[in-house]
C-alpha cells in the first residue's frame, strides 16, 4: 500500500507509527521531526532530502552500505576528524528509495534503526533482590527503577566477567536477527539490596538484567509436547537454531533448550547467551558446533517437524538464507556500539571482543555455518 508521508492529502499513517514514535521519544525528537516532508505535488515523489534522518552519537570509522527491499541504506562518518572531537558530531543514516513510500518497507527500516541505535538502558535497583534462582550462574530477580522486573547475572570475582559480555552480544545480536528475546538493561544493584544473597558477586559492576516476562512457559524435556506443532513455531525454532550455529552457543540442546513459549503471542523466546562463542572463549578461533550441540537434535525440534512435508522444511530452509544473509548486515553494524556498551568494571579486553565478534562475519565462517546447519537440518529430518 503507497501512502503519503506528509503534506495535504497525508492521514498520518506514518507520523502516528508506533515504532518512529518511539524512535523520536528515545532521541528527544518529534516524529515529524524524524520524517521528512515529501513534496506533495507529486504523487509519488522522490525525497527533496533525506526520507529518514536518524543522528547517532558515536564515532563509527566504517562507511557501511546495506541494500535490502529496494532500500540503500546508508551510514556516514566523519573520516579524518580529530578522535579526540569526533563523537561530538552527530553521524547520519539517510535512506532513498524508488519504493520509499511503502509503508511496510518504512517500518521496516524503522524497526532496525530501533534495534541497532537504541542505547541499552542503565537502570537501578528499587527493592532488596526478590529471589535468586539455583540455576548455573544463580540469578537474582530484582525491582528496578523502571518498574519492571529483571533477572540479573553479575559479576561473581574480579576475573574479567567474559560471559556477561556474551550475555551482552548474544542479546543484542539476537534482537539484530529480530528473535524473540527479552530486554536488556544493566543493572546497578544498590549494596544494602543484596541482604540476604551469599553468593559472591562484585557491589561495584553492573549486572546485566533480562526482563522478567510474564504469560511464558519453560521449555523442557518434560513441558515440550505442549508447544503447539505448527509451521511458524518450526520456522521460529529453525531460525533460533542458525543462529546459534553462526554465534557458536554450545548451551542450546537437547536437555537444556534456553527457551520459553510466549502462550499470548504464540512465539518462541529465546534467552541465555552466556555460552554462545563456544563458551565464551576468546582466545581461539571460533569452531563449529557438532550435531548433538544443536537445537535440531531435540525432542522439541522432531515433535514441531513430525507430520509437516520435507518440502515445507526445505520452503523455510530457501526463505532463512535470505534472511541470514539480511541479519548479517544488520548485525555487523552494531560491533563498535556493543564495546563500547560494555562496562569498564567488567575488566574485559575491549580488542580481544572486537577480534572475536570479527570473526563472526568472516566469509569462511558465514559459508561453513550455513552448510553445517544445512547438514544438520537433513540429518535430523530423514
Amino acid at each position: 500500500m503507497l501512502v503519503p508521508l506528509g503534506g495535504r492529502d497525508s492521514k498520518g499513517e506514518i507520523l502516528r507509527d508506533k515504532t518512529i514514535g518511539e524512535i523520536a521519544k528515545a532521541h528527544g525528537k518529534t516524529a515529524a521531526q524524524v520524517i521528512i516532508r515529501r513534496d506533495a505535488a507529486d504523487p509519488c515523489p522522490r525525497p527533496r532530502g533525506p526520507l529518514l534522518q536518524h543522528a547517532l552519537r558515536g564515532p563509527d570509522e566504517v562507511v557501511h552500505a546495506v541494500e535490502s527491499d529496494g532500500l540503500r541504506l546508508r551510514m556516514d562518518n566523519f573520516a579524518g576528524e580529530d578522535a579526540k572531537t569526533s563523537h561530538l558530531r552527530p553521524h547520519f543514516i539517510s535512506l532513498t528509495s524508488e519504493t520509499y513510500c511503502n509503508s511496510r518497507i518504512i517500518r521496516t527500516f524503522a524497526h532496525r534503526l530501533k534495534i541497532m541505535f537504541m542505547a541499552i538502558p542503565v537502570i537501578d535497583s528499587a527493592k532488596r533482590i526478590e529471589q535468586q534462582f539455583r540455576t548455573g550462574e544463580e540469578p537474582v530477580l530484582v525491582m528496578c527503577s523502571d518498574v519492571n522486573l529483571y533477572v540479573c547475572k553479575y559479576m561473581r570475582s574480579s576475573a574479567a566477567a567474559y560471559k556477561l559480555a556474551c550475555e551482552l552480544i548474544g542479546a543484542r545480536m539476537a534482537k539484530a536477527w529480530q528473535l524473540n528475546t527479552p530486554d536488556i538493561a544493566l543493572v546497578r544493584i544498590k549494596p544494602s539490596h543484596w541482604a540476604g544473597i551469599n553468593q559472591s558477586h562484585s557491589l561495584s559492576a553492573p549486572s546485566i538484567g533480562s526482563r522478567w516476562m510474564d504469560g511464558v512457559v519453560d521449555i523442557t524435556p518434560s513441558t515440550y509436547a505442549k508447544v503447539p506443532a505448527t509451521i511458524d513455531t518450526l520456522e521460529q525454532l529453525m531460525q533460533i537454531a542458525l543462529f546459534d550455529f553462526w554465534i557458536a552457543n554450545e548451551d542450546r540442546n537437547a536437555n537444556n533448550a534456553n527457551l520459553m513459549y510466549d502462550v499470548v503471542r504464540s512465539r518462541l523466546v529465546s534467552i541465555d547467551y552466556g555460552c554462545i562463542l563456544n563458551t565464551a572463549t576468546f582466545e581461539y578461533p571460533l569452531s563449529q558446533l557438532t550435531t548433538t550441540d544443536t537445537i535440531l537434535w531435540s525432542d522439541l525440534f522432531r515433535h514441531l517437524a513430525q507430520g509437516q512435508e520435507k518440502t515445507s522444511i526445505h520452503a523455510i530452509a530457501d526463505r532463512l538464507i535470505v534472511v541470514f544473509s539480511e541479519n548479517l548486515q544488520q548485525a555487523s553494524v552494531l560491533i563498535n556500539q556493543i564495546i563500547e556498551e560494555m562496562p569498564s568494571e567488567w575488566n574485559v579486553a575491549q580488542s580481544v571482543v572486537k577480534e572475536k565478534l570479527l570473526q563472526l562475519f568472516d566469509d569462511r565462517w558465514t559459508a561453513d555455518v550455513w552448510d553445517n546447519f544445512m547438514e544438520c537440518l537433513i540429518d535430523n529430518t530423514r
